[in-house]
This record gives C-alpha cells, sequence and structure tokens, in this order.
C-alpha cells in the first residue's frame, strides 16, 4: 500500500504496542496504529480509522477478542484479524482455525508479524477472487439452468409439432423411423401424410443443430402442411419448388432482417400404393432402394434449399416398386459420425454395406441392429450431427 497501511490495536498495552511498532519499522513497513480497549471504541474505530488490519491481544481484560472477532467478521469481513499471544494452546490453534483468524503470533517472535499481516492481505485478496469465482459460478449455474429449462420446454413443444413415429406403421406395418438429437432439440425432421391411395414421407436435414436448427424444423413442417394439406401439391417435385420458394421470400425478402443462408438437405417421397408407384424428389441427400438383395442409390438435386439461386428445376424420378421393396431415407448424420479405431467418418460406402447386410431381417430388428452398431462405432466420440434414418418396406 503505497501511504502505508493503518493498524487497529485492540488491548495492546504501551509496551507490547512500542514492541509492535518496532518490529515492523525494522522490515520497512509503513503504518499508521490506533489503539483501543472498549468495545465502543473499537466499532468506532472500525468504521472511522477504517484499517487495513486488526491486531488484538489474546488475554484483553476489558473486551475480549472473541467479541472483536465477531464484530470485525460482522461490520469488515474483509478486514485480516490478527491475534499476538504469550502462549500458543491447543485451545487457540483450534479456535483460530474455525473461526477465521487470520494468523497469530508469539510476543517473543514478533518479528514474524509482518510476514503475518502481508499473508493475510493475499489470503484476503484470494478469498475475495474466490468469492467472486463463487458467485460467477452461481451466477452461471443459475443461467445455464434457466436455458436448460428453456430449452427442454422447447424440446416439448418440438415433439407436439411433430408427429408421432409409429403412425407411419398404420400406412406402412414394415417401417421405422430413428431420431436421434445430437442435443437435446432437432436440426433433422420427419414428416409424412397420407391421402387417399398414396402417403408422402420427407425426411429433412436443417442447417445446424439445436435451437437454430430446430427453428427450422418448425418453419420447415409449416411449409409443407400449407403445400400438401392447403394448396394440394402432391408431387414431390412441386413440393420442393414450393419449399424453396417458401424459404428464399422468408430469408431474403425482409428489409427488417439480414440475409440468412441457412436452409435444408430433403428428400420427398410419393407412394402410391395402388399404381405401385415411388415419385422422389430431394437435394444432397441420396435415397436408397433394396431389391432382391441388391441396393440402388439415387442422387437427388445439389441446390441449396432457400438460397436465392436463379433458375433451379427440380428433378423428379418414379420407380416402379416391386415386392419386398426396402426404401431408406436419411440425413447425413449417420454417415457422417466419426468413431471406429481411427476417429474417422463411418463413410457412404459403410452406411450402404450395413444397410444391405440388414436387408432381410425384420424392421424392428434393423432399426436396433443400426442403433447398437452406431453406438459401437461411436464409442467414446462426440455426437458429429443430428441423426435421422427413416426405413419402409414398399
Amino acid at each position: 500500500m503505497k501511504n502505508g497501511i493503518k493498524i487497529l490495536l485492540l488491548e495492546c498495552n504501551g509496551e507490547d504496542t512500542s514492541l509492535i511498532d518496532k518490529a515492523l519499522k525494522l522490515d520497512n513497513m509503513k503504518f499508521t496504529s490506533k489503539r483501543v480497549d472498549r468495545k465502543e471504541n473499537f466499532i468506532h474505530a472500525l468504521l472511522e480509522f477504517n484499517p487495513d488490519v486488526v491486531i488484538a491481544e489474546h488475554k484483553s481484560p476489558q473486551f475480549e477478542y472473541h467479541s472483536a472477532l465477531n464484530i470485525t467478521q460482522h461490520l469488515k469481513s474483509h478486514v485480516p484479524f490478527i491475534i499476538i499471544t504469550d502462549t500458543v494452546t491447543e485451545e487457540l490453534e483450534t479456535f483460530c482455525l474455525y473461526a477465521g483468524i487470520d494468523d497469530y503470533v508469539l510476543k517473543t517472535n514478533l518479528s514474524r508479524l509482518a510476514y503475518a499481516i502481508k499473508n493475510s492481505f493475499i489470503k484476503k485478496e484470494l478469498e475475495a477472487e474466490n468469492r467472486t469465482i463463487k458467485n460467477l459460478n452461481d451466477t452461471i449455474t443459475e443461467k445455464n439452468k434457466e436455458i436448460l429449462d428453456s430449452i427442454n420446454y422447447a424440446y416439448t413443444l418440438q415433439q407436439a409439432a411433430m408427429q408421432d413415429k409409429e403412425e407411419l406403421k398404420e400406412y406402412f406395418p414394415d417401417s421405422f423411423i430413428t431420431l436421434l438429437p445430437k442435443h437435446i432439440l432437432s436440426g433433422d425432421f420427419f414428416w409424412f401424410r397420407n391421402i387417399g391411395d398414396s402417403c408422402i414421407v420427407v425426411a429433412a436435414d436443417c442447417t445446424g443443430h439445436g435451437v437454430p436448427g430446430a427453428l427450422l424444423t418448425i418453419m420447415g413442417m409449416g411449409i409443407l402442411h400449407t403445400a400438401v394439406d392447403i394448396r394440394k401439391i402432391y408431387s414431390p417435385a412441386a413440393i420442393l419448388k414450393f419449399l424453396d420458394e417458401e424459404l428464399n421470400q422468408r430469408f431474403h425478402n425482409k428489409s427488417c432482417c439480414r440475409n440468412v443462408s441457412d436452409g435444408m438437405d430433403i428428400t420427398i417421397c410419393e407412394i402410391n400404393r395402388k399404381e405401385k408407384l415411388l415419385s422422389f424428389s430431394g437435394t444432397n441427400n441420396p435415397l436408397y432402394l433394396i431389391r432382391n438383395g441388391e441396393m440402388q442409390q439415387f442422387a437427388t438435386d445439389k441446390y441449396s434449399m432457400g438460397a436465392n439461386e436463379p433458375s433451379k428445376l427440380f428433378e423428379e424420378t418414379q420407380i416402379v416398386i416391386e415386392e419386398n421393396d426396402m426404401l431408406y431415407m436419411s440425413s447425413d448424420g449417420f454417415r457422417d459420425q466419426f468413431g471406429g479405431r481411427n476417429g474417422k467418418k463411418l463413410g457412404s460406402a459403410n452406411f450402404r454395406e450395413l444397410l444391405l447386410s440388414l436387408n432381410k431381417n425384420s424392421f424392428n430388428t434393423q432399426e436396433n441392429t443400426l442403433l447398437s452398431t452406431l453406438t459401437q462405432w461411436q464409442g467414446n466420440e462426440e455426437q458429429t450431427d443430428d441423426i435421422l434414418l427413416i426405413g419402409i418396406k414398399l
């Protein structure tokens, strides 16, 4: 302290005060001191003299140090409290340890007093830093809880917006939908509608995951509802075009908002059970069809959904369905998962081989095997992305 420290002495007699002064001066410590011996004077000095440290006589006849310590901790908790004593007893050591006394110094070793004062300042600074850190941690914990509570409620809302996965079995008894969010909220989503003899099935992978991805899923499902349920658009390519135009308009034509580069990769299938016809259109994520033990992979367009790109023409492919055909739609989360011995991605080839190896199993067995294989492959790696996989026996 540039101008020296202020020391409040309690019940130290004149001789002790002189010895204290001498010991501190020998250590070249700059200080001013004030000596008191009664409670009311002590309280007044704490408030008005505003000491940097309190030094109290262990055996004080008029105002015992226990009471002085309690008052100091109540009024000036940041001020160190040091005792000087003739002898050190086990009782005194225990009291100092548990009561919060910063140090004690023998009168026969006052040369240690300057060190005790300096050390007590460091101790108080550390305590203050620890309190600050604790307060920050408490604040962070509280904020994290608020955020997590909000995300958990958002998850409930997102689940309410999505259809029940089991409802797909009403139209395709041999089918499954696996959705594994990277975080609580998912940026992948599925959507389906049964319309007469046809069923429209959608697998979508929105940009990002967590909250931003989840907001896009709600937007995407809303646009699909408008396209199919209100506008009565059933062609996959036409649905895709409508979705793209709506996203483009919402992302780029609002003067109050900055342009948004987010969008989604999506595959849309129309399965006509009566005519035995599969029609599909999509962007960036392929479609897999297993027939007679062989796999066919169908590429989709490379457009960015919602991007302001001119002259988009979405292709629509039609396939005549044969008995026991198996259809798989997915996001890239499964095949992009890191793991294995070398911590690499599972990869498209391994993903295709895995699907092909399971084609003779029931869909319940397929789903369970896919999940167990994914868990084994992932090992201790963090989940890379949201994972969506839909399997349907046509």
